[in-house]
């Protein structure tokens, strides 16, 4: 509804995190709030099987490519996960008749994880295990908390660069997954959960091809972040429920889970 979209747009503008645009279809209808480089590669869409993917880092997106390129070409050895990420059309290709036929008639979809074991894994796989390469990510980390990029960085830490260093906007690993989908959560057909992957990718796959697909995995990053979660305490799920709350509330999960 017109309406809707509106009232939208109104919602998601804020001035502080919106990036100027050029003249794509898909984003004068459906402006990020998130630079484009970091969402435009991760909305995957495929024209042959008419579906479109938001690929939320850290919610299992490897793994349900993986699934998606065997499905389609019925090879499951992966060599190169990113070059086949690349081989999709992203939005900023489309014209604005083919966003026309993506809005009507093609199967948009996303996968979703709780934001505490989401923001815990980006943590331990993006800032804590570049401890000792003092990876691109941990870089920028360590220069907002004004230390040496191989120095201590906790979990705490991290989250004050979430919070008061802007970096929940810098990176797709962290950033909100409500913006890593670009348009509204009522514009997919379907929203899979992390946490119950092995369902869920088989109805989004039979909804594609027709019967559930078997899963191809493929998580070369996985750190079982969910066997750690007492790293969050009490004042921790607070901050992360502030800086979080859109997902929380959009994906129905819990603040006290």
């Amino acid at each position: 509804m017109k309406w809707e979209k509106s009232l939208w747009r109104r919602f998601r503008l804020r001035p502080a995190t919106v990036v100027m645009q050029d003249q794509a279809a898909f984003y004068r209808e459906y402006p990020p709030r998130l630079a484009l480089k970091i969402v435009d590669p991760r909305i995957v869409i495929s024209h042959k099987w008419k579906y479109a993917y938001a690929r939320i880092p850290k919610a299992a997106n490897s793994t349900i490519v993986a699934t998606l390129h065997a499905a389609e070409t019925g090879c499951s050895e992966i060599s190169d996960i990113d070059h086949i990420k690349r081989e999709f059309i992203n939005p900023s290709q489309l014209d604005p008749d083919q966003l026309n036929e993506l809005e009507s008639s093609y199967f948009k979809f996303t996968f979703v994880r709780n934001p505490y074991t989401r923001l815990l894994s980006a943590y331990l796989d993006k800032i804590l295990a570049e401890q000792q390469t003092g990876g691109r990510h941990r870089r920028k980390v360590a220069a907002f908390l004004g230390r040496p990029v191989e120095a201590e960085i906790s979990f705490s830490d991290f989250v004050d660069y979430l919070e008061f260093g802007g970096g929940v906007h810098t990176n797709g690993h962290w950033a909100r997954q409500i913006d890593m989908l670009v348009m509204p959560p009522g514009k997919f057909d379907y929203v899979g959960k992390f946490e119950d992957l092995e369902q869920s990718l088989g109805e989004a796959t039979r909804r594609i091809f027709g019967a559930p697909k078997e899963i191809n995995t493929y998580a070369p990053h996985a750190t079982s972040a969910s066997s750690q979660i007492a790293l969050l305490d009490g004042s921790l799920r607070r901050r992360i429920a502030r800086i979080y709350e859109e997902d929380f509330e959009a994906f129905h999960y819990p603040f006290d889970s």
